[in-house]
Parts: structure tokens; C-alpha cells; sequence
């Protein structure tokens, strides 16, 4: 096993942990984040593993899982509170002369109407200009 592989092991075990956490708070007790995840109603667990938007319903709540490592932009459109924990976004040298400033960042957060949280996402790479994107001004991004 590399040691890149090791790492991203361990942070896919991190994010499982975390999630373990968020589902059994401590009452009193400060927790672990300045901003705790939202309270979500009915979630739609999604896991993505390619760049590219994920189109969302309005209204409803989501769990986004990433895998290890998504080679390219990922945006997310729509929702009301999207909870996103771990995972691995990476900008790889982008084509063109120059490249578009959209396939530069890693992730846009567009129309969500409650809370937008992100959380331990990795992003990076040789050719990222910008982390997250915000489009969602009736949302809360934590």
C-alpha cells in the first residue's frame, strides 16, 4: 500500500467516524465543530464519484459521499440543507488556452435554501484556483 493510499484510507475512515459522531451527540457538551452539521428531515444519501453537477431536488435533504478522489469539479445544484464530510477533490492541468475559471475550482454550492456544510474535503492539485463556489444566497454555508 502507498502512503497516498494510506492517507486516503485513513480519511475515509475519519469521514466514517465523523459521521458516527454527528449521529450521537453528547448533550452539553461543546462537540467537535464551530458549526455543527443541520438537522436533517428524510435525507437522500448520494455517493459521487465523477466530477460534473449533481442536480438536486428543492426542498428535500441530502448526504453527499465522495470517494477517495474525484478528478475534476464537482457542483451542486439545488437542495435545502446538503451535508458533505471527506473525501478528495483533485484539479488536474486543465486544456486549453487559458482554461475556463468554472473547470478551476473545485466545487460550486448553487441554490440551496437551507444549510450548505462541507466539512474535511480535500481539494487540491496543480491547476485548482479556487476551492468552493457560492451561488446560494438564501442558503447558510458552513
Amino acid at each position: 500500500m502507498t502512503t497516498e493510499q494510506a492517507f486516503f484510507d485513513a480519511l475515509a475512515n475519519l469521514e466514517t467516524l465523523v459521521l458516527e459522531l454527528i449521529d450521537a451527540p453528547v448533550p452539553g457538551s461543546p462537540g467537535l465543530l464551530t458549526w455543527s452539521p443541520p438537522t436533517l428531515t428524510n435525507p437522500v444519501t448520494l455517493t459521487r464519484t465523477t466530477p460534473g453537477a449533481v442536480n438536486l431536488t428543492a426542498g428535500q435533504d441530502y448526504i453527499i459521499r465522495l470517494p477517495n478522489r474525484i478528478g475534476g469539479r464537482l457542483a451542486i445544484v439545488g437542495g435545502r440543507n446538503v451535508v458533505i464530510i471527506g473525501g478528495h477533490i483533485y484539479i488536474p492541468m486543465q486544456s486549453g488556452s487559458p482554461p475556463s475559471i468554472s473547470s478551476r475550482n473545485a466545487m460550486l454550492l448553487r441554490g440551496q435554501t437551507g444549510t450548505a456544510h462541507v466539512e474535511g474535503v480535500l481539494m487540491n492539485g496543480p491547476d485548482i484556483s479556487e476551492g468552493v463556489q457560492i451561488d446560494a444566497p438564501n442558503a447558510i454555508v458552513q
